[in-house]
């Protein structure tokens, strides 16, 4: 398992936490540990297959031991377990705006919303108004957010990524703290379609790079910024990701991103 793979799960496990209504504490600990595990230096992989994670500052015994279980067996019980108390399609939620953990849990456990398909029907029907917290200028602009996922949602040909792909990769190699980029995903592997471009560049300034990633003129929007990563839309309704890892890491990251994950 990838260091990026490790740190999703982490993110999921907070999201998942934070629906239970679990103690604010633990829930901010799996988040610190999924920041931790994307920006390590080193291959924190490798020290967690090692169980030699006690040096790493702000990662506590119990997030060591799970790192070390993902490292070696490609898993986590724990995760699996926790994601089995949730619909399969409730983490599609967080890709509309206006809703965050608590906004979801409502819907969760009032009216059973757990798919995009149920937060629709709820909205339309005017249920998810009667909710506290949310009213008809809330469900308004939830309904607005799935029209434009839903718009966006469709799939691009090739042909019509490949100057933005250009333009994009580009514009990254000019910046002064990039030292390597690659398109890779469906793109790379040369599908006839794809959903979004995946671009990987190395770099000693991750934090730098993102930030100026986000502020290219081909920018309409941005999803998602971090410090090593970030989510963008362009004009076209393509959204864009950008991964910066080191040098070291940025050929094993693109052997990963270009693989048989789906996108």
């Amino acid at each position: 398992m990838t260091r990026e793979q490790a740190a999703d799960i982490f993110q999921r496990i907070a999201l998942l936490l934070e629906l239970k209504g679990e103690n604010p504490f633990k829930i901010r600990a799996y988040k610190t540990g999924a920041e931790i595990v994307e920006s390590y230096p080193s291959d924190i992989m490798a020290l967690a297959a090692a169980n030699q994670l006690g040096t790493v500052k702000g990662l506590g015994t119990a997030l060591q031991d799970k790192l070390h279980e993902m490292a070696t067996t490609g898993a986590l019980g724990f995760y699996d377990k926790l994601r089995a108390e949730f619909p399969p399609g409730l983490f599609d939620l967080f890709e509309i705006q206006g809703l965050g953990p608590k906004k979801i849990k409502l819907l969760h456990e009032a009216l059973g919303v757990g798919s995009l398909d149920d937060l629709k029907r709820v909205c339309e029907s005017g249920q998810a108004a009667q909710l506290s917290g949310f009213g008809q200028k809330t469900v308004t602009k939830i309904l607005e957010s799935i029209a434009f996922h839903e718009a966006h949602a469709s799939e691009f040909r090739l042909d019509q990524v490949l100057p933005i792909a250009e333009i994009l990769r580009d514009a990254l190699r000019q910046m002064p703290d990039v030292l390597a980029v690659e398109v890779c995903g469906s793109y790379r592997r040369g599908k006839e379609t794809v959903h979004d471009l995946d671009f990987l560049c190395a770099t000693s300034e991750p934090a730098r790079v993102v930030t100026a990633f986000t502020q290219l003129p081909q920018v309409e929007s941005v999803i998602a910024s971090g410090g090593t990563k970030a989510s963008i839309h362009t004009a076209e309704g393509l959204q864009c990701d950008l991964r910066a890892v080191s040098m070291k890491e940025f050929p094993f990251a693109l052997n990963y991103f270009t693989g048989s994950k789906e996108h």
